[in-house]
């Protein structure tokens, strides 16, 4: 037992993969809907400027993707995969939230920034 979950953790297993694993698991529909998380919501950073586009919103965003090491599955992250799919210009609902970054008052000071 805890090694197979401690392999379906490593793998980033997710329900369907223990259904897969376990052919003869017939949970009821509603005992999986109920297991499921609810997606959380994803911050990105804003790499477009209000003062040159007032009414857009432009991200930088890098998909994010693994392989499963058991089963050499190709898996493309929830969220990034979604953004990837849709047509250049489309429009994504999306909150907007106050930044906690300060810049320097003088704009030529240089601004150290690192993302993930």
């Amino acid at each position: 037992g805890k090694a197979v979950y401690r392999d379906l953790v490593q793998d980033y297993a997710h329900h369907a993969d223990v259904l897969k694993k376990f052919p003869s698991a017939r949970p009821p529909i509603e005992h999986l809907i109920n297991m499921m998380p609810t997606l959380k919501p994803r911050s990105y950073s804003i790499a477009s400027s209000p003062l040159m586009h007032p009414d857009i919103i432009q991200l930088c965003v890098v998909q994010v993707d693994w392989t499963v090491e058991s089963t050499k599955e190709f898996r493309i992250g929830e969220a990034t995969g979604y953004m990837k799919k849709q047509a250049p210009g489309a429009k994504l609902m999306c909150a907007v939230r106050q930044s906690a970054i300060v810049l320097p008052k003088v704009p030529s000071d240089p601004v150290l920034m690192a993302g993930m």
